[in-house]
């Protein structure tokens, strides 16, 4: 008798090849018979007939490694059916962390309790919270009531596995994290030859504990002060234990301390492939977007996209081993904040509270300091990041009103707010937050199109990465009374698979663009044993009512299930049902040991 089967499903099984009808059956966690099993008996049977049985959908590019430790069950990521995810990007992990903590995501309450509050919330480009690790330890327990109990990769792991996950995850080793342990707080320089031995040791002795590659952030610090034989080095370690070495690439202009203004993203991208020319590491890129900026419209985006594929192709050519996955073009996921005044939380907290703030924009002076504090780029935070920077081309277009006490501001761009009333898009921002402290706004996805999502989703190479972190539905979360709503996840990171499943610019069959959120990423993530429905695979599956996908985005509460994702299955553990967390965290954590490619 069989653990489970789920039977008279349309089966797409994630090679990208033409779906079947079959019955698929699961023993101790692991698909044993797929097709026709009418005669088979079953602990557990689940008729899917009209619907799709897949496998679970594996997330290239995820931000989950800390927020697994707060939130275990990791429901927004099962519930919209991610059973894989690829942790430690952007140069960002939680480990190792023997000697300084750097902050990551989803730390902020803790790191409070350590430095003034506003020190938390600097622009990753140009700033870095390092602090001795045994400072953070105690925070982190009173702020959430866990504990950082781990040094090394080794005790990291362990520390996953006693308290279980919900999903299964692999491990990069962030290259910031490392200058950190390293460098300690004076990590913003260039490093010294025994400084860079030292990072090589640490690195090593990461994958042999069981870590899966190394990432890099070259758009933030510390990464960004790294030099060439720093990089060098560090990645033809992990091309020692044919690990994946990551990046987020440089897009900025900003690196190793100074600004280059004449920089274009191309130059980054092919940086990144020249270490994979000189070590021969196994390269993946992160959140493919276009080689150049800015670009004036759909068609320059389109050109732009396909001129960096050609790069690629260049690479490979080479013999350079170079995937990439997709960014989908939501807006920002994370955290979500739905007031505007969010954006500004900066000057709410100095403020004290919404309602101080919203008197406080009644007095001129304060206004007019505001405004030339704005203006002038004075006040730069992480509030701002995604914010109200005036000097970004067409930002006033970027944010659209969800909700004003006058009902006539909402679905209206601030540009065309501002058009109609005759004022300054800056002016009629600070007026909505005047006359409504409380007004929320979105980034409006149309701003976003213009980054080559269409040639990228819709290449036969594409995998996907939707560069999220992990939460709870009950993420909401407010600092104090009075003050603005945050949520640990934005509407993305609930329905971000579904949302691209069903965007209009996905032209590919569905066959094929389940290939890119299964089997074709774990291929490029080096997993050998998951992302397929085949005998011998890890049961990680997903019954699709797929005439009922709807990624059910609320603007304003993000935190709701996507429609269509019947059931989830996690190793072969029921772990969501109908848009609800079951939470038997039957994730496991994937080792470089034992899980990827020989």
């Amino acid at each position: 008798m069989y653990d489970l089967i789920i039977k008279n499903g349309l089966v797409i099984d994630g090679t990208g090849g033409l779906s079947f009808q079959a019955d698929v059956a699961v023993q101790d966690g692991f698909i044993c018979a797929v097709g026709a099993l009418k005669d088979a008996v079953a602990a557990q049977v689940i008729d899917a007939a009209g619907k799709v049985v897949t496998p679970g959908f594996i997330d290239g590019h995820n931000h989950a490694d800390l927020m697994a430790a707060r939130f275990p069950d990791m429901e927004n990521l099962t519930v919209q059916g991610v059973t894989t995810v690829c942790t430690g990007n952007c140069g960002l992990s939680s480990a190792p962390i023997p000697n300084y903590y750097m902050s990551t995501m989803g730390d902020r309450e803790a790191l409070e309790k350590i430095i003034p509050p506003l020190m938390t919330e600097q622009i990753p480009q140009f700033s870095a919270t390092v602090l001795p690790v045994d400072q953070v330890r105690e925070a982190f327990r009173s702020a959430y009531d866990v504990a950082l109990d781990w040094s090394g990769w080794k005790e990291y792991i362990q520390h996953l596995e006693r308290t279980g996950i919900g999903a299964n995850m692999m491990g990069l080793v962030g290259h910031g994290v490392l200058r950190a342990q390293i460098l300690g707080s004076d990590c913003l320089r260039a490093a010294t030859e025994e400084e860079i031995d030292r990072m090589c040791a640490m690195l090593r002795q990461c994958m042999e504990e069981g870590a899966c590659g190394l990432s890099y952030g070259f758009d933030y610090v510390p990464s960004s002060y790294a030099e060439e034989d720093e990089l060098l080095r560090l990645a033809a370690v992990t091309a020692e234990y044919d690990g994946l070495v990551s990046a987020h690439i440089q897009h900025s202009p900003f690196r190793h301390g100074k600004m280059n203004r004449e920089f274009q993203p191309y130059q980054g991208f092919r940086e990144f492939l020249e270490i994979g020319l000189k070590t021969g590491a196994h390269l993946q890129v992160s959140h493919l977007r276009t080689p150049f900026k800015p670009l004036a419209d759909q068609y320059a985006a389109s050109a732009a996209a396909n001129c960096l594929l050609t790069m690629f192709e260049e690479y490979r050519r080479k013999g350079v081993r170079v995937t990439w996955d997709v960014l989908p073009n939501y807006p920002v996921a994370g955290e979500y904040a739905p007031m505007l005044a969010t954006k500004l939380q900066c000057y709410v907290k100095k403020c004290g509270s919404l309602t101080r703030f919203q008197e406080m924009l009644n007095n001129e002076q304060y206004t007019a300091r505001l405004r030339a504090e704005l203006v002038n780029r004075d006040n730069l935070g992480k509030d701002q990041m995604y914010g109200f920077d005036i000097q970004t081309p067409d930002w006033d277009l970027m944010w659209e009103v969800t909700a004003h006490t006058n009902t006539a501001y909402v679905g209206k761009t601030i540009r065309e707010l501002a058009g109609e009333a005759g004022r300054e898009p800056l002016d009629m921002m600070l007026e909505l937050l005047r006359s409504d402290v409380r007004t929320c706004g979105r980034l409006v996805v149309a701003q976003k199109d213009y980054i080559g999502f269409s040639e990228f989703v819709n290449h036969p190479d594409a995998s996907i990465g939707l560069d999220t972190e992990c939460c709870n539905y009950d993420c909401c979360m407010e600092s104090r009374p009075d003050m603005p709503p945050v949520y640990m996840g934005s509407y993305s990171d609930f329905s971000g698979m579904v949302w691209l499943i069903k965007h209009p610019d996905v032209c590919v069959s569905r066959e094929k663009l389940i290939a890119s959120m299964t089997g074709r990423t774990a291929k490029n993530l080096g997993l050998r044993d998951r992302g397929l429905v085949r005998e011998g695979m890890r049961a990680d599956l997903l019954v699709i009512d797929w005439e009922r996908l709807d990624a059910n985005i609320d603007y304003i509460h993000p935190n709701r299930a996507p429609k269509g994702i019947d059931y989830v299955f996690v190793n072969g553990v029921l772990t969501a049902e109908q848009g609800k967390p079951l939470n038997p965290r039957a994730g496991m954590v994937i080792s470089n040991l034992t899980q990827r490619m020989p």
